[in-house]
């Protein structure tokens, strides 16, 4: 008698020991797990996700979960015009506790000044500019030896050494721990000088460190003097 696809009748739905699923329906379009056991029936994870969402593991015994992925969230981008300071008093909130500060061929109207990044608890009314603890070390492409900056009034993004005569300087700055309230706000930081004769690489970190605090606005600054030119893009970092 030639094979067929059907199920033979009283052993619906076809156990797993013997090719099947052991169940009758799924979900549409959803992910479909191993069961409890080798041979147990197949599992649904319980929901759909959403859009942007990835597939995580939740270990051995559970079925995996839908989460947010890493992904970079444009929240503002301005530009400079001989600005006292840059501001981002909007945007910051507990949607996001990690941000990527983006500044691109930024010019100060003071050479070889730094440029600091200072927090906000209260929407950007007033900045704190003490009780901040970092540091930058730089060099010159064609040295070996580093300088250092350090700043106790600001989050050290740019030391003076990267920011000279007549240079454009770039920096990608991670501002972490911001508004969650349960850790010191820090900063990771990567800039590049370029006078258009040279170049000045530099990299570094700090924290505030007078304990816990909710940040929802942050200013840019120079160490002395204005913001001539460039641009300052801030992303929020989903997870």
């Amino acid at each position: 008698m030639p094979a067929t696809n059907q199920t033979p009748a009283g052993i619906a739905p076809f156990p797993v020991s013997e090719g099947g699923t052991g169940i009758s329906t799924t979900t549409a379009y959803g992910v479909m797990c191993g069961g409890t056991t080798s041979t147990g029936i197949l599992q649904n994870v319980g929901s759909l996700g959403s859009s942007g969402q990835v597939l995580t593991s939740q270990g051995a015994s559970a079925l995996p979960q839908w989460v947010n992925g890493n992904s970079f969230v444009l929240i503002a981008t301005k530009t400079a015009s001989n600005s006292a300071s840059i501001a981002f008093t909007t945007g910051i909130t507990s949607t996001y506790n990690n941000y990527l500060l983006v500044l691109s061929s930024v010019l100060t109207a003071t050479n070889s000044t730094t440029l600091l990044v200072q927090i906000s608890t209260n929407g950007g009314s007033s900045y704190l500019s003490s009780g901040y603890s970092s540091g930058v070390n730089s060099s010159a492409a064609n040295s070996a030896t580093l300088a250092n900056g350090y700043s106790t009034s600001g989050l050290l993004i740019v030391p003076s050494a990267a920011n000279g005569s007549g240079a454009q300087t770039s920096c990608n700055a991670w501002l972490n721990a911001l508004t969650s309230g349960s850790g010191y706000p820090y900063v990771i930081t990567n800039c590049f000088g370029n006078n258009g004769s040279g170049y000045t690489m530099g990299f570094g970190g700090g924290s505030y460190n007078t304990g816990s605090t909710t940040v929802n606005a942050i200013q840019i600054i120079a160490g002395s003097g204005n913001i001539s030119s460039g641009t300052f893009s801030l992303y929020g970092i989903t997870h």
